[in-house]
């Protein structure tokens, strides 16, 4: 069953035979919610489509999962580099798990082999400097060593290519020469961010909630939140979809979830220190066509360019020799470091932080103040700058 399926003159996709990889390619365009909308551009019937994004998809290792549009929001990302002191390392996963819900910590992983930790800070600008107090304390009374800070221009998320994954068999079957001969897709977000975002409580919480399954009825929301479905209907159709709080869906290959699967999976971060413009795009090219891309951002001051990829152990060779084909030119440019996702986490948009009134919220004294209570067992609190 092949066919090209136009929208508005857009070429959206070639339908493969794979209904599974017609539904992904389906979800990558229009979310995965509108399962009439999926149902018509791959021809699959809609109850089909509902049954295999619910029940299959996971099952074949592959998730989905909501991306927000974080300038929008008002939550603009920020990577943040952490190395923590000897006597704080063993406690740094619980130390960003407060921080998740204090310090507007989205993510972190730890990075091997130095034991460092790279975060996803997404804080409104107008905080910057008084995080940055924040953090500083943090060094003044020994839980960190240092820390890096880095504002992103722009980031993205890539979505898996199901041309290279056989669901059935749950396994990449990757043809290396089709994917260098590839078209790369280049997109850069849009970078504008609202300094004071037209956002309420409810878009928060029903934002946090398609984060933790995109693929949930608003009834079932209202539910859960004990409020009225009518006025998180509202709310949902009139300020998440009209302006485009969510900014797009991404499908990713995770593994299967058992623990004896997922130590043969290898997360890498890449790096080009201070790419030039046609580095940079060489760079988004290289990493845009690789099947196991998850995410790629540069930073604000042009200083870097970051990918993040998960593969197969049993890929590791095959895509670093494909990078060195594609990036051999970058030379001593290029640097990349093994992620922990043994220690690693990822949390919903940072809903404690948002109050009703004043919008989003942060004071360095008050978090300093609540994560020194919460070690105070290891740590004297001193007072903050």
């Amino acid at each position: 069953m092949q066919r090209h399926l136009v929208e508005a003159g857009v070429h959206l996709l070639e339908q493969p035979e794979n209904t599974l990889a017609a539904i992904v390619e389906a979800i990558k365009k229009v979310g995965p919610r509108n399962c009439s909308e999926i149902a018509r551009l791959t021809g699959i019937p809609t109850e089909t489509v509902r049954y295999k994004i619910k029940n299959q998809l996971a099952e074949k290792g592959v998730v989905i999962s909501a991306v927000l549009n974080s300038n929008e929001i008002g939550i603009p990302a920020h990577l943040l580099n952490l190395n923590f002191t000897n006597d704080f390392r063993s406690a740094a996963p619980s130390l960003l798990e407060i921080l998740s819900k204090i310090g507007y910590i989205t993510y972190y992983t730890r990075v091997l082999p130095q034991g460092t930790y790279l975060a996803k800070l997404q804080i409104p600008a107008k905080f910057r400097e008084e995080y940055d107090k924040f953090l500083r304390s943090l060094v003044n009374i020994e839980i960190l060593k240092s820390y890096e800070v880095k504002p992103l221009a722009w980031e993205r998320y890539l979505s898996l290519k199901p041309e290279y994954y056989d669901f059935d068999n749950k396994s990449w079957v990757v043809d290396w020469k089709r994917v260098s001969s590839s078209k790369a897709f280049l997109q850069q977000p849009d970078t504008a961010v609202k300094e004071e975002p037209e956002i309420d409580r409810p878009d928060v919480f029903i934002l946090k909630e398609l984060q933790l399954d995109c693929t949930r009825s608003i009834t079932d929301i209202a539910k859960k939140l004990q409020m009225n479905p009518k006025t998180l209907r509202y709310h949902f159709a009139q300020h998440v979809q009209d302006k485009r709080l969510i900014q797009d869906y991404s499908v990713r290959w995770t593994g299967n979830s058992s623990l004896t699967e997922r130590r043969w999976i290898m997360g890498v971060f890449l790096r080009v220190r201070d790419p030039t413009a046609e580095e940079l795009w060489k760079a988004q090219a290289a990493f845009g066509k690789l099947p196991f891309t998850w995410f790629d951002a540069v930073a604000e001051d042009g200083s870097l360019y970051l990918a993040e990829i998960a593969l197969p152990s049993t890929y590791y060779l095959d895509t670093m020799n494909y990078l060195y084909g594609e990036c051999i030119a970058f030379g001593d440019k290029l640097e990349h470091q093994l992620a922990d996702y043994a220690c690693s986490s990822s949390f919903t948009i940072p809903y404690e932080m948002f109050d009703e009134t004043r919008g989003w919220v942060f004071d360095n004294r008050v978090a300093l103040e609540k994560l020194c209570t919460l070690v105070s067992s290891t740590q004297t609190a001193v007072q903050p700058e």
